[in-house]
């Protein structure tokens, strides 16, 4: 299911409000998706909450566009080609479940002009793929008080050779910028599969190993329990 962009820039329209609310998508190209072109704010919100997408090729959610607020909350995305894929702004993706996808749990195309997501709550278990990709510019993201664990973490080899290589990352950014011009990610207070933190097996790594191209992910402090995450 797709959100239609009904707005006529530069004349803003009403509030509106779309609700994507306990719905099922099975074996799809995509679960569900969500757009927005335009690039100025608008008073429109979209919510999916309840929702469970299971075995579609492509991603069980697909995310894109800037300029409207798009929140995520109580969700299962399992056994898709990616859990969730995100390429824009203002995101809130909290209390969902994103397991055993056969890609990246959520893979984050950028988050444009500094604004980030907020990744929170969320349990990011199970995946073939990196339990979080970040790919370049995406930047300034808040991924807190997850379970992030028993993820593969290998990085499909077409995004490059270097991040092809990469294993065992619950998160893995690449900042793909020049020197002076860093990426920085908010990755705190996030249990890792072990109460020591990221690492080796049995924990996923983050941070050091985990990033490339001048990107910074903080990891400490990190949780040393399992947070109990529904659904």
């Amino acid at each position: 299911m797709t959100v239609p962009d009904e707005t006529s820039p530069p004349f803003p329209v009403p509030k509106r409000e779309y609700l994507f609310e306990n719905n099922t998508a099975v074996d799809n190209g995509v679960g569900f998706g969500s757009a927005h072109d335009e690039d100025h704010e608008v008073p429109e919100r979209v919510i999916f909450t309840g929702n469970v997408a299971s075995g579609n090729s492509s991603a069980g959610f697909s995310l894109s566009g800037i300029g409207y607020p798009l929140t995520m909350i109580g969700n299962v995305t399992s056994h898709n080609g990616v859990g969730i894929a995100i390429n824009g702004a203002y995101y809130e993706i909290r209390s969902n479940s994103v397991l055993g996808n056969t890609g990246p749990g959520i893979i984050i195309i950028a988050a444009r002009f500094g604004f980030g997501m907020y990744i929170t709550g969320n349990t990011i278990a199970g995946n073939t793929g990196a339990g979080v990709l970040l790919l370049p510019d995406a930047d300034n993201n808040t991924i807190r008080g997850n379970n992030i664990y028993g993820n593969f973490g290998a990085v499909p080899v077409p995004i490059g050779p270097q991040l092809g290589s990469t294993l065992n990352c619950g998160i893995v950014s690449d900042g793909g910028r020049e020197v002076g011009s860093p990426v920085s990610n908010d990755a705190t207070n996030n249990y890792w599969g072990s109460p020591n933190g990221p690492g080796l097996d049995p924990a996923d790594n983050a941070g050091k190993g985990c990033d490339f191209n001048h990107a910074t992910t903080v990891v400490k402090p990190f949780a040393k329990d399992l947070f109990d995450i529904v659904p």
